[in-house]
């Protein structure tokens, strides 16, 4: 009998070519349909999309609106069909087949909470869960969810909403946030995961645009309504087949289908307010004067009091952005409209939507600017009105058409064009709030002080400039992209599958920035003129082409093999000119005097991958899947030619097993774990020695003192032939649980080791590199964690609904080594308060302990007062090693209201609360140096990082852990008589409300604001993220 198993498939694969080209003519004749209907139970009501298998095959269908379904093409003999829906309890029937027969099988489906059976997209197509080692969190059904909560980009999506990712979302209108899944695992290159939208490499990157920190996101261009569903894989355990950049975790979107059926229509309009409830900080004015001065008014400071250096007479308070006249944050407001419409036949079927968005942020021109301006008759635009502005057209259309029994195609496309104004925030001596922060703790002239810029307009206590100035100053960014994507699946026997896929993501963006003549703050030039424009073309190209054969060896073991090839090339290029000198009503880089010629940076990294995966299913309930990738990548160096990534996976229903005691109070019980390698590549030249060009006066040989100015290249960089990509082997393991039908438990361990960290090494300057250092493959990251997912229905009667979710995970990272060279350890990379050691996480903090005794009791701390320690000892981490949320959903009023709400958590880590370091060292206004009841720890922060020997910072490295009421909304169902009025089915009402509330001890602003979209939150001088309060009206026909 063994014998037969392993000759079989040799057998088998021997006839493929043979029956290839005569089986399917004669199949028809010896193959059946298996069709019916799949409904709920209790209510019998249809349930449309759900998958409809054939055990053992690749033969599968999808219900339509009634819940109906048809499969062709099943071969005679014994054969189990399968059924499975989001939400549902599987299920299984045997039926006896025979050639020719017409079947007939009805399933009734039972709800739960547990989702094992459920369908996802792995790199070798859609898979069941339950075969699964490794964990993929699914975010289903997300048009319902953006329906219900405000949700106005794609990072909102997950925040919150699945552990070990961790999203710090945009502080302002349409700028980036980052997302990092199961937290850090390189020094050199970006922890971000990648993107794959309808089998396509996403460009998600941030965009670096001249504000002076924040930066906006090329995610911004996919329309939350447009989607379906989202699937994580978390790490190279799970990530092995997406090769080469995958290290990091993939995001996988799917866009919605249309279903077979008449045509349903979808309309939604949304408005709602923007609001920014940080708390700005008070400066403070003593007002005092010497004591052999009496007359002389004059600013007096905490330690001059105590010194009676400085006599205190009164004491003022001020901060412009408190004050609603002179202050640039306001209301901002947003408005969207969209439509969608789907159906088709069983043969064709089509999704269609078009969108349109505004968002105009709370930054607003203040109403003393706006009269300023007008009382000089300047004609005000629209930009200076509004400098802050998102605006967004969307169109997207998919079809997919069961070409013929055999051959499913799909065709997916999409056109988003972006607008956006952005205005000068964050490190930049014209940000708002720096022009806010340094005010001197009053409005009007005192000491060393006129209030009134250079050209002598009333500065209302900003630092030097005024904010109709600072709006004159235009930056914009307009983004034109395009996403497309064509698949094929042919299934020429039912134990044989091929997909094919190939597609595009194609953007292009123009940033620009104009100050016209006499506009913009009076600093240098500025008011001269210039223009800068920057062009900029992204394209990636997906392809892949996969084969999978099934073969039931026995009754109890199914066997799946995998084959395949996927090639991604992603380029890129860009040119940028600029000019000053503008004349009058000018506004283009062309106009200016004095002209900056472009730069053209082109970049190109491709991957060629191929892979192989066998899956073995032992009595359906152990899965047992090998595989392995092979990676070329045009990054990799001369001298290494491939990347091979391994994978292993086990996968045990073992409540299934006959032997596995059965309790009433546990419903269900799998084990997993999984095994696997992935990488991420250099960089698109980081392996080539690469040059630049320089213009160099050649002296003339004659007369030995002038010459011609001619070209010439010096070497940039020197690059490494050897440069491998950086790898991570990730192991983990977990369980999925039901308990008392009501409850899901998902847990997880993992523990991650990457080899081949890339770390920057420096260099001699006699290399003749303009670049003095190279990367190297060196160090090593270690990096492990938990991870924890609970959903129950608390309760569930036809007029009250109680669920519950609860996630929570814990992480940490730790740099193993830094590698050698020449046999020697290379240093720690840095030595003051942020460094990357070894036996340290990536980006940890170190400190100096500063200690403080207000000796005389004055409440006052003065120099002498306070010690500061000359070593530094570790802190602790830059990122949350800590993360949870708490989501509660209630279903009132016969279930026609739902209200969600959803708190979330953020823990052990620390923020440097720049904001507070810089002020004290700048302003002798802020409250540490000027007010009387100011903390003591405040003060002695602020002293040890101005007077102390030695001076620390560390204090303001604070702890940034936060509670925050993330989401809130209500949505109730238009009653029955007003749907009539509009002829519609069925409509809702969502009110909605994001970030509403934090809760916390750091003391900055707020423990999120951030301009940085790398692994340090850099907060300084940064919005804190805004509140949305938002009303939709959702419309099906």
């Amino acid at each position: 009998m063994r014998g037969s198993i392993l000759r079989r498939p040799l057998l088998r694969s021997g006839f493929a070519a043979v029956l290839l080209v005569g089986g399917a003519g004669v199949a028809g004749a010896q193959q059946a349909t298996i069709s019916g209907q799949v409904t709920a139970a209790g209510t019998a009501q249809p349930l449309p999309d759900s998958r409809v298998y054939v055990v053992g095959t690749t033969l599968i269908a999808t219900t339509n609106a009634e819940g109906r379904y048809s499969i062709r093409g099943v071969p005679a003999g014994q054969a189990q069909v399968r059924v499975i829906r989001v939400g549902y309890t599987e299920q299984k029937k045997p039926v006896a087949v025979s050639a020719g027969q017409s079947l007939t099988v009805d399933f009734s489906l039972s709800p739960s909470v547990v989702q094992l059976s459920e369908i996802v997209t792995t790199a070798t197509g859609p898979q069941r869960r339950v075969e699964l080692g490794n964990s993929v969190a699914s975010l289903p059904n997300v048009g319902e969810h953006v329906a219900e909560v405000p949700t106005h980009n794609v990072s909102d999506l997950l925040v919150g909403k699945v552990a070990g990712v961790n999203v710090l979302p945009g502080s302002m209108t349409g700028t980036a946030g980052t997302i990092r899944l199961r937290g850090l695992n390189s020094i050199s290159l970006s922890n971000a995961p990648i993107w794959i939208v309808d089998g396509v490499r996403f460009n998600a990157g941030s965009v670096g645009v001249p504000t002076g920190g924040q930066r906006t996101t090329l995610l911004s261009s996919l329309a939350p309504d447009d989607i379906d569903n989202i699937e994580i894989v978390k790490g190279p355990s799970a990530a092995t087949l997406y090769g080469t950049d995958a290290v990091n975790g993939v995001i996988i979107v799917t866009t919605k289908k249309g279903r077979a059926g008449g045509a349903q229509w979808n309309w939604f309009g949304e408005t709602g307010a923007i609001k920014d409830k940080a708390d700005y900080p008070l400066s403070y004015m003593i007002w005092g004067h010497s004591p052999t001065a009496t007359t002389v008014q004059r600013r007096c400071e905490l330690t001059q009091i105590s010194a009676k250096t400085c006599i205190q007479d009164s004491i003022t308070t001020f901060n412009p952005l408190n004050v609603a006249a002179y202050s640039p944050i306001q209301t901002g407001n947003r408005k969207q409209f969209g439509g969608q419409v789907s159906g088709g036949t069983e043969k064709v079927r089509y999704f269609s939507s078009g969108g349109w968005e505004v968002e105009e942020g709370p930054v607003r021109l203040p109403d003393s600017e706006l009269a300023r301006l007008q009382s000089a008759n300047t004609p005000i635009r629209e930009e200076w009105k509004k400098p802050e502005m998102l605006g967004r057209t969307n169109v997207r259309g998919n079809i997919n058409a069961a070409v013929n029994d055999k051959f499913d195609l799909s065709v997916q496309s999409s056109y988003i064009k972006t607008n956006q104004r952005l205005t000068q925030t964050d490190n930049n001596s014209w940000s708002i709030f720096y022009q806010a922060a340094m005010n001197p703790g009053f409005n009007g002239a005192g000491p060393s002080r006129t209030n009134k810029d250079a050209l002598g307009r009333d500065l209302n206590g900003n630092a030097s400039y005024v904010y109709g100035d600072i709006f004159q100053d235009v930056v914009v960014e307009d983004i034109q992209r395009m996403l497309g994507s064509v698949n094929g699946n042919y299934r020429p026997f039912s134990w044989l599958q091929a997909d094919g896929n190939i597609g595009v993501d194609l953007s292009d963006r123009r940033d620009g920035e104009v100050c016209r003549f006499n506009e913009c703050p009076p600093s240098g030039t500025t008011r001269l003129g210039y223009a800068t424009s920057q062009h900029s073309n992204d394209r990636n190209l997906s392809a892949k082409l996969a084969a999978t054969a099934t073969w039931s060896a026995r009754d109890w073991a199914n066997l799946k093999t995998t084959v395949g090839a996927d090639y991604t090339n992603i380029e890129g290029e860009n040119t940028n000119s600029s000019s000053q000198q503008l004349p009058p009503g000018a506004q283009t880089v062309g106009a200016g005097a004095v002209q900056f010629g472009g730069n053209g940076l082109p970049s190109a990294t491709k991957t060629l991958g191929y892979y192989v995966q066998e899956q073995i299913s032992l009595r359906d309930r152990m899965f047992v899947t090998l595989a392995a990738r092979s990676d070329k990548n045009s990054a990799f160096g001369v001298n290494y030619k491939n990347a091979i990534y391994p994978k292993a996976q086990l996968a045990w229903v073992i409540s299934d097993e006959p032997f596995f005691p059965h309790y009433s109070w546990l419903n269900s019980l799998r084990l997993r774990s999984a095994y696997g390698k992935a990488g991420q590549n250099p960089g698109a030249t980081a392996a080539l020695y690469t040059y630049s060009s320089r213009v160099v006066n050649v002296v003339s040989s004659s007369n030995g003192q002038s010459g011609t100015d001619t070209p010439g290249l010096r070497a940039a960089a020197v690059g490494n032939p050897n440069l491998r990509p950086e790898s991570a082997t990730e192991v983990e393991a977990g369980f999925e649980s039901q308990l008392f039908n009501r409850v899901s438990v998902d847990f997880t361990y993992y523990t991650r080791r990457s080899q081949d960290a890339l770390i920057s090494r420096p260099i001699a300057s006699s290399s003749g590199a303009s670049t003095l250092s190279v990367l190297q493959n060196l160090g090593s990251i270690g990096n492990q964690g938990l991870e924890l997912s609970v959903n129950a229905t608390l309760a569930s009667t036809r007029n009250f609904g109680w669920d519950l979710g609860v996630i929570g995970a814990h992480n940490t990272n730790k740099i193993r080594t830094l590698g050698t060279e020449n046999g020697v350890p290379v240093p720690d990379i840095g030595t003051g308060t942020q460094r990357n050691a070894v036996g340290y996480p990536i980006n940890a903090w170190f400190v100096r302990d500063r200690k403080w005794s207000d000796a005389n009791g004055d409440n006052i701390l003065t120099v002498d007062e306070i010690s500061v320690d000359t070593a530094y000892h570790f802190l602790g981490a830059s990122q949350p090693t800590y993360t949870a949320s708490l989501t509660n959903g209630f279903d009132f009023l016969n279930r026609k209201l739902r209200v969600r709400a959803m708190f979330d958590y953020k823990g052990g880590f620390y923020v440097f609360n720049d904001n507070a370091q810089f002020l004290c060292a700048n302003n002798a206004a802020v409250a540490a140096r000027s007010n009387p009841n100011a903390p003591l720890r405040d003060q002695a922060d602020c002293l040890a990082q101005r007077v102390t020997v030695p001076t620390t910072s560390s204090g303001y490295i604070e702890n940034g852990a936060f509670i925050r009421f993330r989401e809130l909304s209500a949505t109730i169902g238009v009653p029955n008589r007003y749907l009539r009025l509009v002829h519609a089915s069925n409509a809702n009402l969502s009110l909605g409300a994001r970030n509403l509330a934090v809760f916390t001890k750091y003391r900055g602003q707020d423990p999120e604001a951030n301009y940085s979209t790398g692994d340090v939150q850099t907060g300084f001088m940064a919005s804190a993220p805004r509140s949305y309060y938002t009303a939709r009206l959702n419309l099906y026909f």
